[in-house]
């Protein structure tokens, strides 16, 4: 097993899809289903990671706007990199000793951007980390 993925073992993550996007949104007529999921399913929260690393599309923060696939494919237009949906468990307390039980039955996502395949692991594996801290600062 690569080193690559024993860290994202170590870290109970996964990174479920993978979006070059110079490759996604250089033809308008032919956008892969692969952005326009990425499209819908943008995230809500203003302060999601997605919006402190990709500035330009904070502006589809709007839980209820729907963006057009092709307006947010503009604002990337010249954007190198990749968009990553990434996966952890919940973790869930096991009563007050700080232990935590967790799944993968019950999961959640985030996309995040890398700027280069290099960065993808950093990037997931940061989130990761973030959201145990907040599991575990909200369990105390």
């Amino acid at each position: 097993m690569s080193a690559e993925a024993e860290k994202m073992l170590e870290q109970t993550a996964r990174v479920e899809s993978v979006i070059w996007i110079p490759g996604a949104i250089s033809d308008p007529d032919v956008i892969p289903e692969s952005f326009e999921d990425f499209v819908g399913n943008l995230p809500g929260n203003p302060d999601a990671p997605l919006y402190r690393q990709l500035p330009q599309i904070a502006s589809f923060a709007d839980e209820g706007d729907y963006p057009d696939v092709l307006d947010v494919a503009g604002h990337l237009v010249g954007t190198t990199g990749f968009l990553i949906r990434a996966a952890t468990p919940i973790m869930n307390p096991l009563g007050d000793g700080g232990a935590f039980h967790f799944s993968w039955g019950c999961y959640r996502t985030e996309w995040l951007y890398a700027k280069s395949e290099s960065d993808i692991l950093p990037v997931v594996t940061a989130w990761v980390e973030s959201e145990r801290r907040a599991e575990r600062s909200s369990a105390a």
